[in-house]
Formats: C-alpha cells, sequence, structure tokens
C-alpha cells in the first residue's frame, strides 16, 4: 500500500453532520486532542476566552484584560483589548496517509497463497504496529486506547462517562476510529495486544434512528446500531484519545482520501455481481484497481444521513450493498460487504453474506 506524508490539520470554522465535523465538502473529524491552558493579561474588563473544537478545549485566561471567546480549533481565542485568549488545545488532528490491515486470512481457510488473487488475504497492506504502556499506543494511527475494558455492561451514556472519568481527550470513539482496530483476519476481530471481548462495543457516531449509536461485534466484525438505553446483553466500550481526519479529495476521476491513502472510483458500478465477479471486475479495469477490504471500504461510511456515501461523491450513486474483498473467517461461503443504505437495527452497516449473493462494485487503488 502506498504511503503519504502525515498530514496535521489545524480546523477553523465546523459543521456537525452526523457526529462527525466537517469542513466545506469534504473533511470529516474524529476524536479530540488534549486540553490546553488559559492566557492571562493585564488591562481591559473581561477575562480571556478559552480554545476550544476537534484539537481540545482550553481553559480561559486569568486577568482583568478582555478576552474574546475561543474559536478555532486545536487554537486559542483571540485576545480582546486587554487579556489574550486561553491557549489552545492539545496536538491537531492527523490523517496518517495509511491504514492498518487486517491479518492475513484466505477464502479457503487456508494460509496464503489464496485462491483469489485480488482477495484480501492476497493484498499486501500496512501492518498493525502496537506500543503497549498503561495504555496501547497504535504506532500507524497515533490513537491512545484502553488495554483492558470494564467488564460490565453499559448503555451509551454510561460508556461516555467511563470515558470521561480517564482524563483529558479521553473519548468513546468514532466508528472509524473503532474500525482502525477491527481485524476482520481473525475471531475475535480484535488484535491479540487489547483484551479479548467478544460482544459489542459503542462508538460515538449516531445512528440514523433517534437515540442509537453504531457499534461493532468484535465476535464476528458485524457493524450495527443499536439504541442508547439498551443494556440487555453485552455492551461495551473501549476508550480512545486523540483525534484523526479525512479529508476527500475530488480529482476529476478519482476521489483521494488523505486518511487511507487510497483512491477511490468516483462512480460505482451498480452492476450486481457475486463476490467473484465483483473481485474480477476491479482487476479487469486494470492501473492497479481492486476491490477494496472491509477495513478500508467502512471508512467511506457516513453514519448518520440516509445516504451514507459522503456527499463529495456523484449524487444518484448506489445505495445498497456493496462487496468487499474480506472473506469471513470460519466459513469459506461467505465474505463482508457494506450497506451505504443501512436505515433500522435490522439493517447492519457491515456484515457477511454468502458470496452467490450480488451487490454493486466502488473499486479501489492505491497511489
Amino acid at each position: 500500500m502506498g504511503i503519504l506524508a502525515p498530514v496535521s490539520l489545524a480546523l477553523g470554522a465546523l459543521v456537525l453532520l452526523g457526529g462527525a465535523c466537517w469542513l466545506p465538502a469534504a473533511t470529516r473529524v474524529d476524536g479530540t486532542g488534549a486540553a490546553g491552558t488559559g492566557g492571562s493579561s493585564s488591562g481591559g474588563n473581561e477575562p480571556g476566552g478559552g480554545g476550544s473544537g476537534p484539537g481540545g478545549s482550553g481553559a480561559g485566561g486569568s486577568s482583568a484584560g478582555g478576552g474574546g471567546a475561543g474559536a478555532a480549533a486545536g487554537m486559542g481565542g483571540a485576545g480582546g483589548e486587554g487579556g489574550a485568549g486561553g491557549a489552545g488545545g492539545g496536538p491537531g488532528c492527523t490523517s496518517p496517509g495509511v491504514w492498518p490491515d487486517s491479518t492475513v486470512h484466505c477464502s479457503d481457510g487456508a494460509a496464503s497463497p489464496c485462491p483469489e488473487a485480488f482477495e484480501d488475504g492476497s493484498i499486501v497492506g500496512t501492518a498493525q504496529s502496537y506500543t503497549t504502556t498503561a495504555t496501547v499506543h497504535d504506532d500507524v494511527t497515533g490513537l491512545d486506547w484502553e488495554t483492558t475494558v470494564p467488564g460490565t455492561n453499559s448503555t451509551y451514556a454510561e460508556a461516555a462517562l467511563h470515558c470521561s472519568t480517564l482524563g483529558s481527550g479521553w473519548h468513546v470513539p468514532s466508528l472509524r476510529e473503532l474500525v482502525s482496530i477491527v481485524d476482520w483476519g481473525r475471531s475475535p476481530t480484535i488484535p491479540a495486544v487489547f483484551s479479548q471481548e467478544s460482544m459489542f462495543f459503542w462508538t460515538s457516531s449516531p445512528h440514523v434512528q433517534p437515540d442509537a449509536h453504531w457499534g461493532i461485534n468484535l465476535g464476528g466484525g458485524t457493524v450495527a446500531g443499536y439504541a442508547n438505553n439498551l443494556d440487555v446483553g453485552p455492551r461495551r466500550v473501549r476508550c480512545a484519545r486523540g483525534c484523526l481526519a479525512q479529508v476527500l479529495s475530488d480529482t476529476g476521476t478519482e476521489i483521494l482520501d488523505s486518511l487511507t491513502g487510497l483512491l477511490w472510483q468516483k462512480t460505482a458500478d451498480p452492476t450486481p455481481r457475486t463476490w467473484t465477479g465483483a473481485l474480477s471486475h476491479c482487476e479487469t479495469l486494470g492501473s492497479g484497481f481492486r476491490l477494496p477490504s472491509v477495513k478500508e471500504l467502512v471508512t467511506l461510511f457516513d453514519p448518520t444521513p440516509a445516504d451514507h456515501l459522503p456527499p463529495i461523491f456523484p449524487a444518484g450513486e448506489p445505495q445498497g450493498r456493496y462487496w468487499s474483498s474480506t472473506p469471513t473467517v470460519g466459513d469459506t461461503a461467505r465474505a463482508f460487504g457494506v450497506d451505504f443504505g443501512a436505515q433500522t437495527f435490522a439493517e447492519a452497516g457491515a456484515s457477511d453474506e454468502l458470496r452467490t449473493a450480488t451487490n454493486s462494485t466502488r473499486c479501489v487503488k492505491d497511489p
């Protein structure tokens, strides 16, 4: 997989949409940075204002000086006539330009080489890399994670409260953030460096349905939504710290993703194809195109709108299921797809199905 230099973003005015922050047309931000500190000065007649936004919120300045409220993400509020505004919250959001891959797994259940030349296990991506101290640091994305999680079930509010008690910057991860540590090549679908729970985990990404959020069942890798107050069955949270930004750019014929470094087909092929048919279709396009893995394809999934495809893609694109190149662990007849039209709790955002089913295809390539 090609590698782009990491991008650090200082973000200004933001519009909240679907649980992620968007800048004009194509930028999505997940998570928050560390809290900043307040400014101080003399003169004027009001205290300085602290910075706020995805970069973290700074504490207000202390003085008799007049200070304006903080507005820019990652930077402090502008000072008034007297005192300076509070210093900005921690580091800006980053776009790593690469995306951690899943463990190699082939569609026939055996070790590589895989029977299909362009299935997930045949494509060598960026290897997972973690550094463990008191927490787990993802060396690829830069996010920090809890190593072990609370052993009790939680509603969404209880999950959010737990993360807030861990300190500055800790939060319930967004769907995109949690996807970054899901490993669809093993069971349970979580790297061995973490505690191994095979159950549903909350994300901070709101569902289409009211009072509900998306989450991932790490027992099999299904992305689905649940009501916030649902405490029946295993519902857990693994808190995260850090901030990811995704900038989608239209190159004319393709969409470039700064988060993963991938180039996506701008226009999908709506022709219904089986899993092997979708693999073959992308291969025949040439120029390095291939069918994306489920871990790659879910990064395009916009959680809240009725159409889960980001608006930078052309209007009228197929909203239903798209094939991924990822076969199901433990079942040689199934593979994963992503449903960009999922609206109800019964409709999974990502799940597996028989490979003989027919879905749409959106191909991808490395830069």
